[in-house]
């Protein structure tokens, strides 16, 4: 690989093997000054051993990997080394010190002193408060970081990796504990570095956030380096097409047959959320949900879940009435729903794999009170295999695994009730590209075993591909169902668009 003058970073042919496991096969990257470089890959492309390497934290087993602070290549032996030479980096997994505050996380290692040898803590503060104030930050730097919401100890990471006067800061999943106001805010930040002539790695499995912020793309699949292309030479479905390596239509092939009708509601209505609501699902038929922000979608599946109270509505199971005031009436009838935030709805964060596969159907393996902890470890054990969530161990915290995997592990919950239709509201959210194919095929077998899906989706080529008949909403009510295959995102847009007749609601 040629050296070019403005160059940071090259990685030449590098590769890495550990234990029965090759990481990285030839792998070749250059980082340019002044430029936002996205890294993106499956889980298991390589992207945080190649990271690892780049900071000197690894080192690879062939290969060339020099830094070009001048015109003169230089290799980094170690992560202190990295840090001296200007090279940054801000985990998704939190690096700060949580028992100390702000200031002295910011100041860490290089404490300012006094004439006496003491620590000058007025100026750590002030210093601290200036740099919070410099990126709107409204926070205390006295306060110590495990008093922080996640999302401020990621910004206060970020930050942090900015201050060292870097010529490369290597972005690792910034966005994952932050909103969309503080993703903002991080893109601001980001840009601020791009025009002081700083480097950025940006590694992210957002394909949007990707193409939106980026220069150019590097795609890694099995270690590989598939390609690095230009964001205005290619398109999200380009980028995840060399992710998976297969056509986007071959994505969303499912093999469904939908057959009679299993599930039906009727003119289901709660005051100013959603009004008249009425469709019906088939047997093993996955019936898509698409509406734009605000739409009704979740509140509308909440309510049949019996999570949310509606006003007035009826379901029938396979031609009868049924009534589902709560959550355990909805599953104890067959119908199971995976949430829009599997966070805080769907998963005990700190309770381990096992726990979380078993919690919603401890039930039916306790007999006169008594759990039977053999059978749940089985079980949790078999739903591990059938869905490949990769976690260590059974014992493992569900806040350990990947995004990906806790999806497959909240989806595993439901599983273990023998359900017969399952409501999946934007299970594909905020996992990669290879989960997402995961995720697809899981709902592929479901409807082979006779299974019938609701499928929410705000991603117009995910709904229409995935779906065999889409249901529309706009502002609470239904717009207009239409078979998929005549389906596309223009019409699908314009019909999410449409400002429905309002006179039916209330207040």
């Amino acid at each position: 690989m040629s050296v070019k003058h403005d160059s940071l970073l090259e990685v030449d042919n590098v590769s890495k093997g550990f234990p029965g496991v090759q990481a990285l096969k030839k792998v070749s990257l250059q980082l340019k000054k002044g430029e936002i470089h996205g890294l993106v890959g499956e889980n298991g492309a390589g992207k945080s051993t190649l990271v690892k390497i780049i900071t000197g934290a690894y080192k690879q087993d062939d290969g060339i990997v020099k830094f070009f602070k001048n015109s003169e290549g230089i290799s980094i032996k170690d992560p202190i080394e990295a840090q001296k030479f200007g090279i940054a980096a801000a985990y998704q997994h939190l690096t700060i010190v949580p028992e100390i505050s702000i200031g002295e996380n910011f100041f860490v290692g290089k404490l300012p002193l006094n004439k006496m040898g003491v620590v000058n803590w007025e100026q750590v503060y002030s210093k601290s408060k200036k740099i919070l104030q410099e990126y709107n930050i409204n926070l205390n730097p006295r306060t110590k970081i495990n008093r922080l919401s996640v999302a401020q100890q990621a910004l206060v990471t970020i930050i942090k990796a900015t201050l060292q006067d870097p010529y490369l800061v290597i972005f690792d999943e910034p966005t994952a504990h932050l909103s969309n106001e503080q993703s903002e805010m991080l893109y601001n930040l980001i840009f601020r570095l791009k025009e002081k002539g700083i480097g950025i790695l940006y590694v992210s499995h957002y394909i949007e956030e990707v193409m939106e912020l980026c220069d150019r793309i590097t795609v890694l699949k099995d270690g590989r380096l598939i390609d690095t292309v230009g964001v205005d030479d290619v398109n999200e479905n380009k980028i995840m097409e060399m992710m998976v390596g297969r056509k986007i239509e071959e994505m969303y092939d499912l093999n469904t047959c939908p057959k009679e009708e299993v599930l039906r509601v009727e003119d289901f209505s709660k005051n100013n959320t959603f009004q008249n609501i009425s469709f019906s699902l088939k047997k093993q038929e996955i019936l898509g949900f698409f509406g734009l922000e605000g739409a009704g979608r979740t509140e509308v599946m909440r309510s049949l879940f019996g999570a949310d109270k509606r006003e007035k509505g009826q379901v029938f199971l396979e031609g009868e009435e049924i009534f589902i005031d709560t959550p355990e009436d909805a599953l104890n009838h067959g119908i199971g729903l995976i949430p829009e935030d599997r966070m805080t709805q769907g998963l005990a964060l700190p309770l381990s794999t096992s726990d979380n596969i078993n919690m919603s159907s401890y039930d039916s393996i306790t007999k006169f009170g008594v759990l039977n902890l053999k059978n749940a470890v089985e079980r949790a054990k078999e739903f591990i295999k059938k869905l490949d969530i990769r976690t260590p161990s059974f014992k493992t915290k569900v806040e350990k695994l990947s995004g990906g995997n806790q999806q497959k592990t909240v989806i595993a919950k439901m599983l273990c009730r023998e359900l017969d239709v399952l409501i999946f509201d934007e299970a594909t959210t905020g996992v990669d590209v290879g989960a997402k194919v995961e995720i697809y095929r899981i709902i592929e077998r479901l409807i082979n075993e006779g299974k019938s899906i609701i499928f929410i989706s705000s991603y117009l080529p995910e709904v229409i591909g995935i779906s065999d008949r889409i249901v529309v909403m706009s502002q609470g009510q239904i717009v207009g169902i239409i078979d998929a295959q005549e389906a596309s995102e223009e019409k699908l847009l314009k019909m999410a668009s449409k400002i429905p007749k309002k006179e039916n609601f209330h207040g």
